[in-house]
């Protein structure tokens, strides 16, 4: 459990603006705000974010009800290869430190993966994985480029199986098990990877567009179990977003607080 100061420590934004590293850079980008008006726009700091999520394709091997991005997966949009490493390579230039690969989609299915984690750890930026876990030997490929600061973090949201492939309906057969077996297995080969158990809670009665969602919210205790013992090394627990009307993520409750609870 996190002490009462260690959580202040660890969500004092303001420090972490305030570090030697980025500090000058915060200046920069609050002078320009300010002097932009109306009928005058000016060029921004000649700097690059410190950190970016990157989604590398919309494509997904699974169709989950609960995903907040369902309406966006799959769509012919695709980087030129090229141009991605270009764009990342001037950032780095310009002060990037960290890349987040998330989705979108399943970032494990862009064809050059391997070749964008392998392109950012030559510049020593920091790296993250967000994955569905179908794509373990691509991370297993890469995982001794990762180091202390880097982290992969896998949806699996169940402690059983049958709970698992109702709420990720997999389009290929893939199993909870197999997940979790492939990631104890990267463990016993890369020790230090960081590799996480994300579960998003749901419970009872939860809707997204007119669909209802299977609840998991029985399983945490023993999803917790089940990531100890295949050496996760954390489990995030999550709840249950849906997107408002200006596409902001909220908890949306449409029952009664008595059925809620």
């Amino acid at each position: 459990m996190i002490e009462n100061n260690e959580r202040e420590r660890v969500f004092d934004f303001a420090a972490k603006l305030q570090q030697p590293s980025l500090i000058g850079r915060l200046k920069d980008y609050v002078k320009w705000q300010r002097n932009i008006t109306d009928e005058k726009i000016l060029s921004g700091p000649d700097s690059a974010p410190i950190s970016i999520n990157l989604d590398l394709t919309t494509a997904c091997n699974y169709e989950c009800d609960h995903c907040v991005d369902l309406e966006i997966l799959n769509l012919p949009l695709k980087y030129k290869h090229d141009n991605l490493l270009n764009s990342l390579g001037l950032m780095h230039d310009k002060g990037l430190k960290s890349v987040i690969l998330i989705g979108g989609g399943e970032p494990t299915l862009y064809p050059n993966f391997e070749e964008v984690v392998s392109f950012l750890k030559e510049r020593k930026i920091q790296v993250a994985v967000v994955s569905n876990g179908t794509g373990m030997h691509k991370i297993a490929n890469t995982g001794g480029l990762f180091d202390e600061r880097d982290w992969v973090r896998l949806s699996l949201d169940s402690s059983i199986d049958k709970t698992f492939q109702a709420m990720h309906k997999p389009k290929k057969p893939i199993s909870l098990e197999k997940i979790c077996n492939d990631v104890y297995s990267i463990k016993q080969k890369y020790e230090n990877l960081v590799i996480g158990f994300s579960y998003i809670v749901t419970w009872e009665g939860a809707y997204a567009d007119e669909r209802k969602i299977i609840s998991n919210i029985d399983e945490i205790v023993p999803a917790a179990k089940l990531a100890k013992d295949h050496g996760f090394n954390y489990l995030s627990i999550k709840p249950f977003l849906e997107r408002a009307e200006n596409s902001a993520e909220i908890i949306k409750i449409k029952q009664s607080w008595e059925e809620y609870q």
